[in-house]
């Protein structure tokens, strides 16, 4: 890896949102002030070295991904700022390797024999610990310093959660919620439910309720099933406040917590809320969710719930429309996921390292 400025993946950079495809697309370049990008890294109180401050000046560095949501391949695509400066304030730039989701890791590895090895993989649990602990990726701490203050609040959850032997292994910029649960609130309305959003206010959001929604509406002969989405077994399971593996940071050693009361209720709902058919059959659907979008089923009333991360339902306004129902007469709305009745009190959402 070569020694690149911080800016290159600062949490306040403005991502363009590229899929991944062929690598004949060609990079568009967008005019965007220098001064302007600065200005916002200053407003965050962030201030960049000079030319003369880093060794990244005028350097390369080669991004391995199956997408590259820091250049810009059409002229209706947010600037990235983070890039455009990185550009432009010190002469530096980006090579995209594109790879393939399905073969990526057997690229990379392809890759690293030839002695060839790219600078940079979205970092995250994906790589962590066991990509690390097979050496295709180094430490980050030679290259940053997480004392700095553009990595402020930073350290402890990169040092806890993603370092070996004391060295931290992914460059964390920024900690993101995960999964919360979508609906229609016209459809609760039809269906005479409490708005989950007033049950969270009044701190009754809890899994009972949850579950009791999801029984009463499920209906197999009406191909009506409560429950959609990739994620909603993971996202439950975390809400329960505990992981199945646990980090020791007194011993820095990863142990089984699979015996928890807290995992074990977890499980439970979820085993009831499939015994009770009130999950969309993926198994009996070519394995795939409804209509094959997430929220699909939500808008027409034949979903109930979808656990699901915000970007899926921050599309143009015409498509969450078309999909999760009426945004501008206000029948979307989400809230966090429901809490352990038996439990600490407390609402637990997965975090996820923006990295």
């Amino acid at each position: 890896m070569k020694r690149v400025i911080s800016l290159l993946l600062a949490g306040i950079m403005i991502m363009a949102l590229v899929g991944c495809g062929s690598t004949s697309r060609e990079i568009v370049q967008l005019t965007f002030a220098t001064q302007d990008a600065e200005a916002i890294l200053n407003a965050a109180g962030v201030y960049l070295p000079t030319v003369e401050e880093t060794s990244a000046a005028n350097s390369t560095i080669v991004w391995f991904c199956w997408y590259d949501d820091m250049q810009n391949y059409s002229d209706d695509e947010i600037i990235n700022s983070g890039y455009w400066t990185f550009q432009e304030k010190y002469g530096c730039s980006i090579e995209w390797y594109e790879c393939s989701w399905d073969t990526r890791f057997d690229d990379l590895a392809n890759l690293i024999l030839a002695s060839n090895s790219p600078d940079f993989y979205p970092g995250g649990n994906e790589i962590f610990p066991t990509s690390c602990i097979k050496g295709m990726f180094q430490p980050v701490d030679t290259y940053i310093d997480y004392d700095d203050a553009l990595w402020s609040g930073e350290k402890e959850f990169a040092y806890d959660y993603y370092s070996l032997k004391g060295r931290p292994y992914v460059i964390v910029y920024d900690n993101a919620f995960g999964h919360v649960v979508v609906y229609n609130r016209r459809v609760i309305e039809e269906y005479g439910y409490d708005d989950p959003a007033e049950l969270y206010w009044n701190d009754e959001w809890t899994w009972d309720a949850f579950y009791e929604m999801c029984e009463d509406f499920s209906d197999t002969d009406e191909d009506r099933y409560a429950l959609d989405g990739w994620y909603y077994s993971a996202a439950l399971m975390h809400s329960c406040g505990e992981t199945i593996v646990q980090y020791n940071t007194e011993t820095q050693q990863f142990e089984s917590n699979i015996d928890s009361a807290a995992v074990e209720r977890a499980a439970n709902l979820l085993y009831n809320l499939g015994k009770n058919e009130c999950v969309y059959p993926l198994w009996n659907k070519d394995w795939s969710i409804r209509n094959g979008v997430s929220g699909g089923g939500i808008k027409e009333g034949l979903q109930l719930f979808c656990i699901a991360e915000t970007s899926e339902f921050t599309d143009t306004v015409e498509n969450v429309n078309s999909v999760w129902g009426d945004i501008e007469d206000g029948e979307v709305m989400f809230v966090p996921l429901p809490r352990d009745d038996d439990g600490d009190g407390v609402y637990y959402m997965e975090s996820t390292a923006d990295a």
